[in-house]
């Protein structure tokens, strides 16, 4: 609906501009589709006091710590993506969430840690950035409705038991090095 511009010198060449982007403003609020998922993070994480978590706010966010851990409401938070200043999922962040059937990683995330996602067993869906260098000892662990998992080609460390319980894991992607070019 708004018309804007891009200028050349900020972007350099614009080879490939998919006709259907949408720019983000870093003000607007966030619309998450787990509606306990946003009463945490607004909770947590809205500086300005507006009730609502902003694109930006979410960017500045360093760490989630255990915040999510236990909690069984939970469905779905692919809007993690938007944590872009997280570098690191910590150990048992979202230890036994056991409704939670997707989730998206924010690129920049280099680790996932032990037991991150240990017994989420309704985890369908999970998205692993290419940012990811090292995956955690009991990740993924008892995550039984897992059915497909791929690891990027940065992933060099996964630790032991990872995917241990994993009952319905058929599928483990891991992407070339270096991918051919088309």
């Amino acid at each position: 609906d708004k018309a804007i511009t891009i200028r050349r010198s900020k972007f350099g060449v614009l080879k490939y501009l998919d006709e259907d982007l949408d720019m983000i403003n870093l003000s607007d609020p966030i619309v998450f589709e787990d509606s306990a998922v946003e009463k945490i993070c607004v909770d947590k994480w809205d500086t300005d006091g507006d009730g609502s978590l902003s694109y930006a706010e979410a960017a500045a966010v360093k760490t989630i710590g255990t915040l999510f851990r236990s909690n069984t409401s939970i469905t779905s938070f692919d809007e993690f993506q938007y944590f872009t200043g997280v570098t690191s999922i910590g150990s048992e962040a979202f230890r036994k969430c056991s409704s939670l059937t997707s989730v998206t990683i924010p690129e920049g995330v280099a680790s996932i840690g032990i037991s991150t996602f240990e017994g989420c067993s309704s985890l369908a869906n999970v998205t692993i950035p290419s940012s990811v260098t090292t995956i955690g000892a009991l990740a993924f662990w008892g995550c039984s409705n897992l059915a497909s998992v791929t690891i990027p080609s940065s992933v060099t460390s996964i630790g032991g038991g990872a995917f241990n319980g994993c009952i319905n894991l058929k599928t483990i992607r891991c992407l070339p090095v270096n991918p051919p070019v088309l």
